[in-house]
Formats: C-alpha cells, sequence, structure tokens
C-alpha cells in the first residue's frame, strides 16, 4: 500500500510540473496578444472599422 502511495505521490507532482509548464506556454504569448491589443486600442487617430473589428 505505502508503495502504491508514493507512486501516486510521484504521478502527482510530475502532473503538476506539466500543468505549470503547459500554463506559462499559453499564459506567456496570450499576454502579448492582450497587451498588442491595449495597444492598439489606445493608439491615437482614426480606426477603421475593420481595424476595430480586429482588435475588439
Amino acid at each position: 500500500m505505502m508503495k502504491y502511495i508514493e507512486k501516486m505521490k510521484g504521478q502527482n507532482e510530475r502532473l503538476k510540473e506539466i500543468a505549470w509548464i503547459e500554463s506559462h506556454m499559453v499564459r506567456v504569448p496570450l499576454a502579448r496578444i492582450m497587451s498588442f491589443i491595449d495597444l492598439m486600442s489606445n493608439t491615437q487617430g482614426d480606426v477603421s472599422e475593420k481595424e476595430q473589428h480586429y482588435i475588439s
């Protein structure tokens, strides 16, 4: 029974590592996209309807 518990603990740790890596693989590009959208939204000047559609 103790071997099973230790095996499960090891698998849980590996799953936590995978979840952390995967979340960062998504979070970093998403943050960059959101920053770009924010920059575009705050840009002075006329924005065409098509451009507004892309940034909203």
